[in-house]
């Protein structure tokens, strides 16, 4: 039909493409697809890490997680994470297990009640207290 498929003007290039696939989607949109992968909404990562909306959008606006917008513009941010820069968000933000022991909490220690005698009750022992300090 065309000697080559640079000569063919661009519908049938885009239809040779398209029949490979078995898809009714233009070569445009399955580039795209193939690309991107999964696509994420904010409202998304939150719920996957457990934590709020306004925690994602901290990291979006500090750089530590990339987002494109696909808003329009500044003042109508419509943002969306991708899954390989959820990845590497991910990666990045990973603690070896060292780090992580140095987070952990110390145990606490209990400090030993010392009582006068095993049966005394509140009252007997604020009296004592009392007493002692007025001696001093």
């Amino acid at each position: 039909m065309y000697e080559s498929m640079d000569d063919a003007p661009d519908e049938a290039r885009e239809r040779d493409v398209m029949a490979g696939t078995g898809s009714n989607v233009s070569a445009h949109e399955a580039e795209i697809e193939l690309r991107f992968g999964k696509v994420y909404g904010l409202k998304e990562v939150a719920e996957m890490f457990g934590i709020s909306l306004r925690q994602v959008q901290a990291h979006v606006d500090d750089g530590s997680l990339v987002a494109v917008n696909v808003g329009r513009g500044d003042e109508r941010r419509d943002l969306r994470v991708l899954e390989g820069d959820l990845e590497g968000f991910v990666r990045r933000r990973k603690t070896a297990a060292v780090t992580a022991a140095a987070f952990a909490r110390p145990k606490t220690r209990t400090r030993a009640v010392t009582t006068s005698t095993p049966s005394s009750g509140y009252a007997e022992r604020r009296a004592a207290r009392l007493a002692q300090r007025e001696g001093l």
